[in-house]
This record gives C-alpha cells, structure tokens and sequence, in this order.
C-alpha cells in the first residue's frame, strides 16, 4: 500500500472506487462518474439514477440520495485504543497459560490496525441520512454494531438506524432501507443487506456479527472474540473480490439475532 492510499479517503481513493464498481452488481443504478461529486482529490460520492430510482422504490423528486466509501470496522479510533487497553491491562494479572493467548491477540490487533485500510475493510454505504456519523456514534465506528442496528430497523423494533437523519433526509433514508425488508419475513432483510454491500451470504456468520454488535467490549475474552470475527470478516470478503470459491467460517454455537438491548463499546 502506497502513502498516498493510506489516508482518510482511502473509502473513496481511485482503485477503491473502481473496485466498487466491478464488485457490486447494482452499482449501475449509481452514477459514479459524476464529476460534480467526484473531484481528483478528496470524498468521492455517487448520485442515485433514474433506473435506480425504480430499483429502490424511492420518489423520483430525491435528488440527494447518494453514497459513498465507508471503512466497515474502524481501527483508527477510540475502538482500538480501547482493545489495546484492555489487552494489555489483562497480560499483567493473566495467569501463564492465558498469557501467550493475550500476546496472540495483541499481535492480532496490531495486524488488525495495519488492515485498516485495506480492500476488504471497506464498502459503500448511503450518505444521506447521515448513517456515517450514526454508525460512528453508536459504537465507536464497529461494522457489527452497525449491523445490529440495522436489523433492529427492518425487525420494526427500534428506529436508532435513523437518529442522525435530518428532517430533511429521514423520509428518502428510510424508503431506501425500506427497500431491503421483506415483508412477509422481515428476519430475512439483514442477509440481503449483508449481501448486497458486504458481499457476504453465510447467514451463521451474519448471526454472529448481529449478536456481537450488540455487546460491549469490555473484558478480554470480547476483545478477543471481536478481533477473530473482524479476521473471519476480512476473510469472507476476500475470497469474494479474489473470485475465488467460497470459503467455509467454522460453525458458532447458535445465535439468537433479535437482540434489542446494545450497550457501546
């Protein structure tokens, strides 16, 4: 990875933009090319067509629906430094058979932070309704957290998804997530999201994210358990924009998923 990528735009740099065009199949109902929102240097944006418009079942006059790059688990925030913490608070009074599992996972971390910016850590995300900012503040910038929040919206049980929202924005942001649930099923709405902007479809491994995304990170067995599933995340998305064949993620215990009490990390 050059300097040059290893910056705050990274989400949106040239070969990250490009990569979102080859690897979403819906990326034809965007218009990336918008030289308007897509200047040489800083945050790149794609703007909502008209095809897309019909896609999402959005009112054509919502001329402000646009997305853009996001990095999915943030190792560059008050997140890390929380993990770093409790890591190596834990290595002074573990006895010896947990300390080399401590170290283990301290070395984790540290390729975790190296990783920050790295093709499988980042995805698009709708820009309008501020999700950003709400995925930032409601756990530290944790793609599961965000995930959980998520499924709570299209479940009906809570509306936190939408707290960034502005007057303004909220009516568009929420018929394009309205746009993923299913009806007849709701439950089933968070796997075609996963999907559709993770790129991933193993339904044992979203439970898992949703029901860690609504933990705190407070002990050493969850800073633990958080960095194995961000690795096994990062793993799952590789193979997909690798091309290659689908990888297996071994089996956690069963999880429930209509999880509706979260404490920040």
């Amino acid at each position: 990875m050059t300097i040059d990528e290893n910056c705050e735009n990274f989400d949106t740099s040239y070969k990250i933009w490009e990569m979102y065009k080859r690897i979403y199949k819906w990326s034809k109902y965007w218009d990336f090319e918008n030289q308007k929102n897509n200047p040489d240097k800083g945050r790149k944006f794609a703007k909502l067509n008209k095809e897309g418009y019909e896609y999402y079942k959005i009112d054509k006059e919502a001329e402000k629906i646009q997305i853009s790059g996001d990095i999915i688990f943030n190792f560059k925030s008050v997140a890390y430094q929380k993990c770093k913490k409790i890591l190596e608070t834990g290595l002074k009074t573990a006895s010896e058979s947990d300390k080399e599992k401590i170290k283990n996972h301290i070395k984790k971390l540290e390729y975790c932070e190296k990783n920050h910016f790295s093709k499988e850590n980042c995805s698009l995300l709708i820009s309008t309704g501020r999700l950003q900012q709400l995925k930032n503040n409601i756990g530290n910038d944790r793609g599961d957290t965000f995930m959980w929040a998520l499924n709570q919206y299209f479940i009906g049980k809570s509306e936190l998804i939408l707290n960034e929202s502005t007057a303004e924005n909220v009516y568009y942001l929420r018929q394009f997530l309205n746009s993923f649930i299913d009806k007849g099923n709701p439950s089933e709405s968070i796997y075609k999201y996963c999907e559709d902007f993770y790129n991933i479809d193993n339904r044992d491994f979203i439970n898992r994210l949703i029901y860690s995304g609504s933990k705190t990170i407070d002990t050493v067995d969850r800073v633990c358990e958080y960095i194995n599933l961000v690795l096994d995340f990062w793993k799952l998305r590789k193979v997909h924009l690798d091309g290659k064949k689908r990888m297996k993620i071994k089996r956690k215990r069963n999880i429930p998923i209509r999880i509706i009490i979260n404490i920040n990390c």
